[in-house]
């Protein structure tokens, strides 16, 4: 940068981003959500339940790793047969709002979403993307993204003034 007026500049294009980011995000989580609430799910396997179960108890442990900690620091048996339910619940979800809004995959668009997520991993190659996720977890959440996009795009969304606490 030639100056501090430039830097500065960059500076608050690059935090007003990250916000647009992660109020998008905060709404996707939102709209998630409200799908798994509204939905009904019929009996899972066992088998469903084990592989879920595995996937987040393993998502976990990797996290407890990071901060030096033991699983059961973090979250108990109970919670995570609970996340265990609820991850097989949102995928389910989305898979049906995938299959009912004819959703597929357009090359172009998923390139974009690779691209997002070498930014986000801060790596320049898929290669090197792959090894931090697999291709079906990338798919998986393309197909999430694009359903989700079309909740929202679909859904009356309002926003509440906040209301000030009593002292």
């Amino acid at each position: 940068y030639s100056s501090t007026a430039e830097f500065e500049e960059y500076l608050r294009n690059k935090v007003a981003q990250e916000n647009d980011e992660s109020s998008v995000e905060e709404l996707r989580d939102s709209a998630l959500s409200a799908v798994v609430e509204v939905s009904e799910y019929k009996d899972f396997t066992k088998k469903m339940e084990k592989v879920s179960y595995e996937e987040v108890k393993k998502s976990y442990e990797e996290y407890a790793a990071m901060f030096g900690m033991e699983l059961s620091d973090l979250v108990s048996e109970d919670d995570l047969k609970s996340y265990a339910v609820l991850n097989i619940q949102e995928k389910l979800a989305v898979q049906a709002l995938v299959k009912a809004e004819n959703i597929v995959k357009d090359e172009e668009n998923y390139q974009e979403f690779l691209n997002r997520y070498m930014e986000y991993a801060e790596v320049t190659t898929e290669d090197e993307l792959y090894e931090y996720y697999t291709k079906q977890e990338l798919e998986d959440d393309y197909y999430k993204e694009k359903a989700l996009d079309k909740v929202i795009e679909k859904a009356k969304v309002t926003e509440k003034e906040a209301e000030a606490e009593e002292e």
